[in-house]
């Protein structure tokens, strides 16, 4: 019984934490920032900064723009930490589904030349006194034979890059919070014709 209680306490605390952080997130999406653009447009750029280290500036026009980053997942199986990933990329498994030493030499793909993603990420402000901070995500696969990564739109995009999107404007949020002011709700037209 005791086990139980614990296992609702800690669901519940997660609940909670979701909860304030869809809260930060909506908050971040629909806030305007009441002060100087020198402030807001310096807090844009170091929580930027802080999250991904390669960045162009344009202070004259409010932009700022990420280099592609790749992105790490957690189940990857490229990682060369990963010995069993080395050993099977030099042909020394012993499991069926494994690169053999005649494949690699024959210049068959291995497991290390498997896909890679990449984000960027592009910041305005603009608008005047109260400024807007929009933040616009891109994600790119890039194929093992070609030149430059490909961006992925529409039905392509990851799943994942909403989620990275949402964490870069919390962060801005985050260095701007005591200037935040909530932004006015778009309200539709509509005209009989």
């Amino acid at each position: 019984m005791q086990r139980l209680d614990r296992i609702i306490f800690f669901v519940a605390v997660v609940g909670l934490a979701a909860c304030h952080n869809k809260k930060e997130v909506n908050s971040a999406k629909h806030s305007l920032y009441d002060t100087d653009f020198a402030v807001v447009f310096s807090a844009a750029l170091d929580a930027t900064r802080t999250a991904y280290s390669n960045v162009d500036d344009f202070p004259g026009t409010g932009m700022i723009k990420t280099a592609w980053h790749q992105v790490a997942m957690a189940n990857n199986q490229d990682d060369l930490s990963n010995q069993q990933t080395v050993a099977q990329s030099q042909g020394m498994s012993s499991s069926g589904g494994a690169t053999t030493g005649g494949q690699a030499q024959a210049g068959m793909p291995t497991r290390l030349a498997y896909k890679r993603q990449f984000v960027r990420f592009d910041i305005t402000v603009a608008g005047g006194r109260p400024w807007r901070v929009k933040v616009v995500g891109h994600a790119a696969e890039w194929d093992p034979g070609n030149a430059m990564p490909t961006e992925m739109r529409g039905m392509a995009k990851p799943a994942w890059l909403d989620g990275r999107t949402e964490a870069l404007q919390v962060a801005i949020y985050r260095k701007m919070k005591q200037y935040a002011v909530p932004m006015k709700e778009e309200v539709e037209i509509k005209t009989d014709r």
